[in-house]
């Protein structure tokens, strides 16, 4: 997952826990409103049914919570992969030296005045090839 999908995610977690508290609000003040009209004996029930709103919203709470912190470890996961990926690739980068040709590595090594047969026995080639490379102008 992309870092942006986890943060909407996260915000749409959010944004259903904004509209639980609101729910919950509202619910609440129609229960004030009906406090006026009823009996203590008639608060019971009510009573009973705010304290199972509250669990609940306690318990959704704790999800949200800990669906949170998950979101954050793989975002910083992510963040750790993606910086060890760019320091690999750097290190990648700077050890892509272009390679020498055949004909460049004789060269150099002929101006070193190393022999012929040298030349051949390090580059893992003939005689004949260095001097038909070095009669080309190498």
């Amino acid at each position: 997952m992309t870092t942006s999908a986890l943060l909407i995610i996260t915000y749409i977690i959010l944004l259903v826990l904004v509209l639980v508290i609101a729910a919950l609000a509202a619910k609440v003040r129609r229960l004030e409103k009906k406090l006026i009209e009823v009996t203590p004996s008639d608060l019971y029930p009510f009573i009973e049914e705010l304290r199972e709103l509250v669990i609940e919203s306690e318990r959704i709470a704790t999800k949200l919570e800990n669906s949170i912190r998950e979101r954050e470890s793989v975002l910083e996961d992510l963040t750790v992969l993606a910086d060890s990926k760019l320091a690999d690739y750097g290190r990648a980068a700077e050890k892509a030296k272009p390679e020498k040709t055949l004909k460049e590595k004789i060269r150099e090594l002929a101006e070193d005045g190393m022999p012929d047969s040298e030349i051949a026995r390090k580059l893992g080639i003939s005689t004949t090839e260095v001097k038909i490379v070095r009669s080309m102008g190498a």
